[in-house]
């Protein structure tokens, strides 16, 4: 993931003007999941340990909650991007918006069904 950020920051200038604003909200997205899924992984580690096939609780609680906000910077971030690739009329961006909000608002209502089981 930082090796695309680093790759969508510097290919920025070689695009047409009007992608520029896309690849900088891809190379936003791609920084913002890579930094939640580097804590997931450090969460991960601390929270359980390995004993022979079974991990084992360590005790320290693990936080999932950066999945969700996760989703809900990244999705109507993508959201956004597909609106500046795609040069959509106002008339659809505020549709898209709206969607955008729903989806993520969906995936974490829908993940959290099976956290509770």
């Amino acid at each position: 993931m930082l090796a695309s950020f680093v790759f969508f920051v510097l290919a920025r200038r070689q695009l047409a003007l009007s992608y520029r604003p896309a690849m900088i909200m891809s190379s936003l997205v791609v920084l913002i999941a890579g930094y939640h899924y580097f804590r997931i992984f450090n969460g991960w580690g601390a929270s359980f340990h390995a004993e022979g096939n079974l991990y084992k609780p360590t005790g320290v609680p693990f936080n999932d909650a950066y999945r969700y906000v996760d989703w809900l910077l990244t999705v109507p971030l993508l959201c956004a991007e597909l609106v500046a690739v795609l040069n959509l009329k106002r008339g659809v961006r505020g549709p898209m918006s709206c969607g955008s909000l729903r989806v993520a608002d969906f995936g974490i209502r829908f993940s959290a069904s099976f956290d509770d089981a």
